[in-house]
């Protein structure tokens, strides 16, 4: 299904394979820049909500927390990751600025974090000291701060941090939103489309064919794909080889009572999101090497222990299985955006943990490349090319 053609463009034709949040962004900044860029994507449903309903960004918290992500930083990762993240946090302003019925789904509410021994407090202290670095708004307790209840949140704090300006979507909302955005600038959305290899002809792309049978030309295609992509793309396109699949699920339940509860609240081993009906969403696996997407008990229990831990005083309705998705991790845990296999062809990749937070950065990275326009040296960092030297 396809809704509206695009608008009449002399740029580039191309073609954006995969339709969450990062697809969404390339898709709409390419048309902004005056490409004609095609979205499809494989899943069934509503033109204006082309998000699976399973599918990673759809199954996220939706955290904008850069800085707070320290706390689940792994060994190894890219050394130029928190500049990145932080300017993705910076393009989420912007973009909500540009447009007032998405920003409604997007509240920089700040997030709380928690340490309860040495060790996890000296892990808060490090996201505190990163939000400094890059000049944001925080501040650094040695214990509980004022205001939260220790009845609630206990007493046995060692560390806390308060980082005003992070922030968080509501992912399906969102999803919608920037749908309508990017159709609003004239891309066009086809459903239900299993794209399984690329066209090319002279080294260079010439569109993609898909499982059904058929092919669209374009000028250039991007893979915003997700973890698992069909072997036969796999090896025309490299970048795709580098990524590793990670299951992560989250949690749902209601607190018992009117609790005064943050809307984000972090630990070094469990993150909880209160949406608009008050509901906590909670979660903070990451499952490397698992594919699937079914339910997972133990790990749901594992999970809400954790948030009991985080809140002893506080009672919760029994906790239930929200949803699950897998992330895509590239071997330094930061995002492959560039160039990768035939000319022409692109990759938006690998996000794993930062896929909604650096949605519209990447956008704006993809179009770049893509149209050969100047680009911060930053992003340079990030193209797939750093693992072949």
């Amino acid at each position: 299904m396809s809704l509206p053609p695009p608008r009449k463009s002399s740029g580039p034709r191309v073609i954006v394979v995969g339709a969450g949040a990062i697809g969404l962004c390339a898709a709409l900044f390419l048309a902004r820049a005056g490409a004609q860029p095609t979205l499809i994507e494989a899943d069934s449903g509503a033109a204006r909500t082309p998000a699976p309903p399973r599918g990673a960004s759809a199954a996220a918290a939706g955290m904008l927390g850069p800085f707070s992500e320290v706390l689940h930083e792994a060994p190894g990762a890219h050394r130029r990751l928190s500049e990145l993240t932080a300017a993705g946090l910076a393009a989420w302003r912007q973009l909500a600025a540009q447009d007032p019925l998405l920003s409604r789904h997007v509240r920089f509410c700040g997030a709380v974090l928690l340490g309860h021994d040495d060790a996890d407090a000296a892990r808060v202290r490090r996201a505190y000291d990163r939000a400094r670095q890059y000049g944001s708004n925080g501040e650094w307790f040695d214990a509980l701060p004022p205001g939260l209840d220790p009845i609630v949140f206990g007493a046995r704090v060692r560390g806390a941090a308060l980082l005003a300006d992070e922030g968080v979507v509501e992912p399906l909302e969102t999803l919608a939103r920037l749908a309508e955005m990017a159709i609003g600038e004239g891309v066009s959305i086809l459903r239900e489309r299993h794209v399984v290899q690329i066209d090319t002809s002279g080294g260079h792309v010439r569109g993609v064919m898909f499982e059904e049978g058929g092919q669209i030309l374009a000028d250039a295609v991007v893979f915003a794909t997700g973890a698992l992509a069909p072997p036969s793309l796999a090896r025309s396109i490299p970048a795709l080889l580098r990524l590793t699949p990670a299951k992560g699920i989250l949690g749902q339940t209601f607190p018992i009572g009117a609790p005064d509860l943050p809307d984000m609240l972090r630990t070094p081993r469990i993150y909880a999101v209160k949406d608009r009906l008050g509901a906590l969403r909670f979660g903070s696996t990451t499952q490397q090497g698992r594919t699937d997407l079914d339910e997972d008990s133990d790990a749901l229990a594992g999970l809400f222990l954790e948030l009991r831990r985080a809140l002893p005083g506080q009672k919760f309705e029994t906790a239930r299985h929200f949803s699950a998705g897998l992330r895509a991790l590239s071997p330094d845990h930061a995002p492959l955006v560039g160039p990768s296999g035939p000319d022409g062809c692109y990759v938006a990749c690998g996000h794993g943990r930062n896929g909604w937070l650096l949605a519209p950065l990447t956008g704006l990275m993809i179009a770049a490349h893509v149209l050969q326009m100047p680009a911060p040296p930053l992003w340079a960092a990030f193209t797939p090319e750093r693992f072949q030297q």
